[in-house]
């Protein structure tokens, strides 16, 4: 009977030590069953997935940009916005927040008590990441500064040991990750042969009770590390989607589904299968492109004085269904999202040449009426020209001279 048992909790056993995330209380908006990111770095720069991000129906985007490494803000900027976004409290951090990604940000753009803040509310069930780069983790101590990560609260927390990196530091090396965790659900959704090229990762060690879920190939340095730490997770990806580092990573095909099963997986909700809600998230993405270039041309018609009413309705409509294919993402229906948001781009396509239309037509009138303007000027003109110089009809003639 005891072994009978034995067996039969051994399977639970390996399943909670395997897949770290399902151990945990899933964690999300309980009002829309959002997952609240808050992204704090690099999330102005052009190769971060925040495009992505904001099109998924289950993530709920925030972002504070504080990364000077993508020249997009400057030191006084990144102050303002901290200072504008940052939780006011640690109650309202742990309210309104699900995870928290940091993404290539110093330590010293944070306030102690936001790094105490994060740090009190993973413990009460947050998700937290940090991404790599030169501000990241063990920091880096060369033409810029950076401070180490590894002394602050959030530190304390990582599930790595952070390494500081000066100018003589071999960081910057070419590998591909390699799973040290093959069935781990964020390891098994993709094909890691066939994955992208990395070019730097910063230098860590793995700490006493972290799992370290994959490696780089070649040299095998930790890569991606995940703990638990109260009721909430801290994972650690030591390599970067910004340039140079990852390059070839942000161009992967599956570069936003990974950034994405990031934030399910530190909320603790199970990824979803790769190959249905990729083909989904490239819908999401072909329809907000359309949508935006039909908002975009009846905008322009609608500033020449052409009629938008009608297309502009028929674009509401759309915008409403594809609300309710949302809602059918975050229920997991994948099928039905599917199956509308494939009806939903067929049917955006005649309201996008409609739009066309009006915008010919909007320009139509006004070539009339520059034709007609033009026209009446050249008669009006040659009118002028041939009464005043031809015939001469303002003169008086002259009948003769007088000569002194």
């Amino acid at each position: 009977m005891r072994r009978t048992l034995a067996w039969a909790v051994l399977p639970i056993l390996a399943a909670l030590l395997l897949f770290p995330a399902w151990a945990r209380e899933p964690r999300r908006d309980p009002g829309t069953g959002k997952i609240r990111l808050k992204y704090v770095g690099d999330c102005l720069a052009a190769q971060t997935p925040t495009r992505g991000l904001n099109l998924d129906p289950l993530i709920s985007l925030s972002l504070i940009p504080s990364s000077i490494q993508e020249w997009a803000v400057d030191l006084k900027d990144i102050r303002r916005y901290m200072r504008l976004y940052m939780p006011r409290n640690q109650e309202q951090l742990s309210g309104e927040t699900d995870v928290v990604m940091l993404s290539n940000s110093a330590a010293d753009y944070f306030r102690p008590e936001w790094l105490r803040w994060v740090s009190d509310s993973t413990g009460d069930g947050l998700g937290l990441v940090m991404i790599g780069g030169l501000a990241s983790f063990g920091g880096f101590n060369g033409y810029i500064v950076y401070p180490d990560w590894g002394q602050t609260d959030i530190g304390m927390l990582l599930p790595v040991e952070t390494i500081r990196v000066d100018d003589d530091g071999a960081y910057d090396f070419t590998f591909r990750l390699l799973p040290s965790m093959v069935d781990d659900p964020l390891m098994s959704a993709f094909d890691w042969k066939r994955g992208p090229l990395f070019f730097a990762v910063n230098r860590a060690s793995l700490k006493p009770g972290a799992r370290r879920i994959a490696l780089t190939d070649p040299e095998e340095r930790p890569l991606l590390a995940y703990r638990e730490f109260g009721d909430g997770s801290v994972l650690a990806f030591l390599s970067s989607w910004g340039r140079p580092w990852g390059d070839d990573f942000a161009r992967w095909e599956y570069f936003v589904d990974f950034s994405a099963d990031i934030a399910y997986y530190s909320a603790g909700l199970e990824i979803p299968d790769p190959v249905v809600v990729h083909e989904i998230r490239m819908l999401f993405e072909e329809f907000q492109l359309a949508r935006e270039i039909v908002r975009s041309t009846l905008d322009f018609v609608d500033r020449l004085g052409g009629s938008v009413t009608r297309v502009q309705g028929r674009l509401d409509d759309l915008v409403s269904r594809r609300e309710g294919a949302d809602e059918l993402y975050i229920q997991q229906e994948y099928v039905e999202c599917q199956e509308e948001m494939v009806s939903l781009i067929g049917d955006v396509r005649p309201i996008s040449e409609d739009a066309i239309r009006a915008k010919n037509s909007a320009f139509l009138w006004i070539y009339i009426i520059e034709w007609s303007s033009v026209t009446a000027t050249v008669f009006l003109s040659g009118y002028f020209l041939y009464w005043t110089m031809v015939r001469r009809r303002l003169f008086r003639r002259v009948e003769s001279t007088r000569t002194f």
